[in-house]
């Protein structure tokens, strides 16, 4: 997909029924004019993977609405890697919960991480990582709403090469 540039998927999109051997997944690679990225609620709902790699144009990935029940992703791993021109990075309420990895790494350009309530909680496994390496500009990780989950339970995390990271809220 060479020529793509936007891709915006409305609410209640892409559901799958696998069984517990079966794997889905996302994965958005090599798309050299890609700028955009945008998914609305209950989308990629039962998908295992979500991997966004080596696109060298995406300033905008936003994967659920902040403030509004979306459950993208649940159960699902996350990568995010090789993104230099990534600056908005945003998780919709209950996106990836209940998640066994989430890697974001080689984000150069990365300013604001805004997370939805309860997104990104891990499973209550002892294998659960967090990795979060080489982010130079990112300033602002916010959760959005009161009383959040969000990175609740890796067993490990990585993080390093965040020097501007000035404001976290939790």
């Amino acid at each position: 997909m060479k020529k793509l540039e936007s891709v915006v998927i409305g609410n209640e999109s892409f559901h799958v029924e696998v069984t517990e051997e079966e794997q889905s997944g996302l994965f958005v690679k090599d798309c050299p004019l890609l700028k955009e990225f945008r998914i609305g609620t209950n989308v990629f709902d039962d998908y295992d993977v979500c991997v966004f790699e080596n696109l060298p144009s995406l300033e905008v990935l936003a994967l659920g609405d902040t403030k509004e029940r979306s459950c993208n992703f649940y159960d699902a791993s996350l990568e995010l890697k090789h993104l230099p021109k990534l600056r908005l990075l945003s998780f919709g309420v209950e996106a990836f919960h209940n998640c066994e990895r989430v890697v974001l790494e080689n984000l150069p350009a990365l300013e604001s991480l805004t997370v939805g309530r309860n997104a990104l909680v891990f499973k209550d496994s002892d294998k659960t990582e967090l990795i979060m390496r080489n982010l130079p500009k990112l300033t602002s990780l916010t959760t959005e709403g009161t009383e959040s989950f969000s990175f609740l339970r890796p067993s490990s995390i990585t993080l390093e090469d965040m020097p501007s990271l000035t404001t976290v809220t939790l």
